[in-house]
């Protein structure tokens, strides 16, 4: 939030930034592993969020979720899933 509140003394219109998180790979338990992987998505992007609303740049901020990853819809003898090929995303402005 720093970074983007600091975008006109850096001389910029537009910012992208990344973030990269990593443990979906569920072949086994993924229902809880999913749960775990969920709150810890859900905890940084509510903090995120906050922080922009705090710096009044939360109106002007779209966040993008991409995969390329994808899993079975069936789940497997260990109770997960295997890999599949498919790609999901959101947006929220």
């Amino acid at each position: 939030a720093r970074m983007m509140k600091a975008h006109t003394e850096r001389g910029v219109d537009r910012d992208m930034f990344y973030v990269k998180i990593g443990g979906f790979d569920t072949h086994a338990d993924v229902e809880g592993k999913l749960a775990d992987k969920f709150e810890e998505v859900n905890l940084a992007i509510g903090a995120f969020a906050e922080e922009l609303k705090l710096n009044l740049l939360w109106d002007d901020t779209t966040l993008v979720q991409q995969s390329d990853f994808a899993r079975t819809l069936v789940p497997n003898g260990g109770e997960g899933t295997d890999h599949a090929w498919g790609i999901d995303a959101f947006t929220e402005e």
